[in-house]
């Protein structure tokens, strides 16, 4: 069991957003007492790859090519969904971006696996609390299972 990060990479830079979802990917494995990969992809992903390590993960995983260089939600779900399996991950976080909003629900679809979105805070029995009615009400969310949260 692990948690696998899917953190976004700009021209082989870690942006910010990026950085919170390590931030709360570490959180839920200290948490679960798992460890953590982070999996970058597209151009430039190899570039960023040393500023992931940094960040205290047990793998970094990057995925480059030709065939990755332009943007395509399905694909990236596919390569986002294998190494969730080459690292056994129960649950696999991300980014609320356009990107991340895209490509998530696509890899909870593909693991079989339940969803958070828009998640503001990580209990520390891992319930995910995010919110609804129009922000009007916080809700908790429990994870079972393999989970995807961003």
């Amino acid at each position: 069991m692990s948690v696998l990060i899917f953190a976004e990479q700009k021209k082989g830079k870690l942006p910010k957003a990026s950085l919170g979802a390590i931030t709360a990917g570490a959180s839920i494995a200290q948490k679960a007492g798992v460890p953590y990969a982070i999996l970058l992809i597209g151009p430039g992903a190899g570039d960023a790859a040393p500023a992931a390590a940094g960040c205290g993960a047990a793998k970094v995983l990057v995925a480059d090519g030709p065939a990755l260089g332009t943007y395509l939600d399905e694909l990236w779900a596919d390569v986002a969904v294998s190494a969730a399996q080459e690292v056994d991950a129960t649950y696999v976080v991300g980014v609320a971006t356009t990107q991340g909003k895209a490509v998530l629900p696509r890899i909870a679809a593909k693991l079989e696996a339940g969803m958070a979105s828009e998640v503001i805070k990580i209990t520390d029995d891992l319930h995910f609390v995010r919110p609804v009615y129009a922000g009007n009400l916080n809700a908790g969310t429990l994870a079972a299972g393999r989970f995807s949260a961003y």
